[in-house]
């Protein structure tokens, strides 16, 4: 709220003035202002009185602000860009050295986004068994980094024992190629287990062959024939 002023009136006596219930009035009006500053809302709108007067007559070249009362918002002016300052809009520096305006909720949109890409999603179709076979996921399929890993496994008909059964877990890889000639040990995945089988039978490894690493796939029942195994990928890091 603007500090009420009394008009006290030109000179003693002219009967200009405020008469005295109006003065006494915003002396009320005055202190309820400033005991009512324990109120976290109260000192927000003190700041931003404070804020529009140190902006405009700081030293900014072409910035300015003006408080607007009504809406409890920071009017702010930048080189002839009006943007209203309440919390919807952030201001970013932009190469030229003026404040670009971005919507909190575009700003937002745009970090997740970079943070989250999409799952990578791959379906296979192999009849897996009691011996470690490749998937033919090689090292290009992938960036480098860290992945959390999804297999959904439902081949109760090619022979298999999983029902609607999902493995999870996480894996590190590596998109290019090594110099290392030689096979190195696999690595096996963790794979925590969630579905209707009574006793789940996947099991995924890396396998760094020669110069690539590949996603390897075991199950301690042998398939009798092809199924699907459908893959995703999340990066993490």
């Amino acid at each position: 709220m603007p500090k009420q002023i009394i008009n006290i009136g030109q000179t003693p006596n002219d009967k200009h003035g405020d008469p005295i219930r109006v003065a006494f009035d915003k002396v009320n009006t005055n202190f309820t202002e400033l005991y009512d500053l324990t109120n976290d809302t109260r000192i927000e709108e003190l700041i931003q009185d404070t804020a529009s007067l140190i902006i405009t007559s700081g030293t900014h070249n072409g910035i300015s602000a003006s408080y607007n009362d009504t809406l409890n918002a920071l009017n702010l002016t930048v080189q002839n860009q009006n943007q209203l300052i309440n919390g919807d809009y952030i201001t970013r520096l932009n190469s030229t050295g003026s404040l670009d305006f971005i919507t909190v909720e575009s700003e937002i949109e745009t970090v997740i986004g970079t943070l989250t890409p999409e799952s990578i999603n791959i379906t296979l179709s192999l009849t897996v068994g009691t011996t470690w076979q490749n998937t033919g996921i090689t090292s290009v399929q992938l960036g480098t980094g860290t992945y959390v890993i999804q297999l959904y496994a439902n081949d109760l008909l090619s022979g298999g024992n999983n029902d609607n059964e999902y493995y999870s877990g996480i894996m590190s890889w590596y998109s290019g190629t090594s110099t290392y000639l030689a096979d190195l040990p696999p690595e096996d995945i963790v794979l925590h287990k969630a579905g209707g089988s009574s006793t789940p039978s996947i099991s995924l490894r890396t396998q760094r062959a020669n110069t690539t690493i590949q996603l390897q796939i075991y199950s301690s029942v042998q398939n009798t024939q092809v199924a699907d195994y459908i893959l995703k990928f999340k990066k993490i890091i």
